[in-house]
């Protein structure tokens, strides 16, 4: 044995192959080196704040234009400006709507269709009277109620497809052509166009700027419409 072990001992100083590998390597397998690749990519996608969830379905939404007290238990009371959003309009005359803001906050029931109009539409706004005539513009602006200032914009009936804006100037109301410009916009006077009668609106409520009087208020809209039957059970559905 002590012969064997000296053997051994010239053999491994001699030639280095003889010597016994490590514990922990496989003789029969090439060593590899693992090496691990972050993703910049995906980590900024995993940390990246989800957009907000939107708190109104847009083309759903509608504001009221009168004020509306509930019949029955099935209806929903709302005033002039609160917003709903309509549920189901299968019904027609008459939609199921959650309110949104206003008196009915949170509770569901049933409204009369002609009394919102979708909240981003011209007929949402005070000041629109869309197919009130010349003098109906007349009498609704001088009725009580109105103060100097007061004013409507309206369809124009000398020309179709144009548009009239009706203003109260002490016992007098006087009344301006609102153009359309070919390549979309509004104006009064030549020299200050619009992109919308929402702009048009705000600048003449601000300054005179060649009209009659500065617009303060829409005129009162006095007679309100009726609704299809007395309340969505005794309507005609």
């Amino acid at each position: 044995m002590e012969i064997r072990g000296k053997c051994l001992w010239c053999c491994q100083t001699v030639f280095p192959c003889f010597n016994k590998p490590p514990s922990d390597s496989d003789p029969g397998k090439e060593k590899r080196e693992i090496v691990v690749i972050k993703n910049i990519h995906a980590e900024e996608r995993t940390n990246r704040a989800l957009p907000p969830i939107p708190l109104e379905k847009p083309g759903y939404v509608y504001i009221a234009l009168y004020d509306y007290t509930a019949r029955t238990v099935e209806d929903l009371s709302f005033n002039a400006g609160d917003k709903l959003d309509a549920l189901d309009k299968s019904a027609g005359d008459w939609w199921y709507a959650n309110a949104l803001t206003g008196i009915s906050a949170d509770k569901k029931g049933y409204i009369p269709a002609n009394y919102v109009a979708p909240v981003e539409s011209l007929d949402a706004e005070p000041w629109y009277f869309a197919d009130t005539k010349r003098l109906d513009a007349e009498k609704l602006l001088l009725s009580e109620g109105n103060q100097h200032g007061a004013f409507l914009i309206r369809h124009c009936e000398s020309q179709k497809g144009e548009l009239s804006l009706s203003v109260l100037d002490q016992c007098k109301v006087k009344h301006y052509k609102v153009r359309k410009l070919d390549t979309g916009g509004y104006y009064v006077a030549r020299s200050k166009n619009f992109l919308t009668l929402r702009e048009l609106v705000e600048h003449y409520s601000k300054l005179e700027d060649g009209l009659c009087v500065r617009l303060l208020e829409p005129c009162k809209k006095m007679e309100v419409p009726q609704t299809h039957g007395l309340s969505y059970n005794t309507a005609d559905h």
